[in-house]
């Protein structure tokens, strides 16, 4: 695989899955606790002071993949609050070869899930499908989604074939992409990394941590009752 398809500019607009920083699409803020404080999507988000050493800010565009496909659902984003925010780390901008993400939406009632589900699903797959004509026929994307409880998990395993080694060695795991939206009621957290699998630290544990991180973010401002 060539350094030119570790992730590319694609990878900037995909959105839920998103790398990069939208502003509000309200102006109303979700009132989440008794004492009516007021929760915003910013709140939720991953500040540049948090995230790791040699990581940095992506520009904030006008749309995403992800925004794109809520648009187009039955999601009022109307009155929806949407922030996100990624990082990049690696030799250039347009081709990372890492990246970390994070989104929010907080609404004022409970958000329904299979919308908001099915716009992750089609962004994933519309990047997927990007990335796939910018590879050799030898990378392979292999995708899964499960789910469990207020978690939404989807995982592309970058696989590079090699047609002429041993058999052991005819398939090597090189990148993972990992996405995790977390639902609770009101509000949604999302949270991406993506990265080789031969260099610290693994995908899954930085999706984890930062993941956690946004759920007490989430918690320390205070939850819908």
């Amino acid at each position: 695989m060539t350094q030119n398809n570790t992730r590319r500019a694609f990878l900037q607009g995909i959105g839920g899955v998103s790398v990069i920083g939208l502003p509000t699409r309200a102006d109303a803020k979700a009132s989440t606790s008794a004492d009516d404080a007021s929760l915003t999507a910013t709140d939720l988000v991953i500040p540049e002071s948090e995230v790791p050493p040699g990581f940095e800010p992506y520009p904030t565009p006008d749309t995403s993949p992800f925004s794109d496909a809520l648009d187009e659902s039955a999601l009022d984003v109307a009155s929806t609050e949407i922030a996100m925010k990624g990082y990049w780390n690696g030799t250039t901008q347009s081709d990372p070869e890492w990246v970390l993400s994070t989104s929010a939406l907080v609404a004022d009632n409970p958000l329904p899930r299979a919308p908001i589900e099915a716009a992750a699903q089609q962004s994933y797959d519309e990047y997927v499908t990007a990335y796939n004509t910018e590879t050799s026929p030898l990378i392979d994307f292999e995708q899964s989604h499960t789910r469990a409880g207020q978690i939404s998990d989807w995982h592309v395993d970058i696989i590079e074939r090699r047609p002429f080694e041993d058999s052991n060695d005819a398939a090597r795991h090189i990148f993972t992409d990992h996405m995790r939206h977390q639902f609770l009621g009101n509000v949604v957290l999302g949270t991406i990394a993506f990265g080789p699998t031969d260099t610290d630290p693994p995908i899954d544990s930085l999706l984890a941590e930062y993941a956690t991180m946004q759920r007490t973010r989430y918690e320390t401002h205070g939850a819908m009752p």
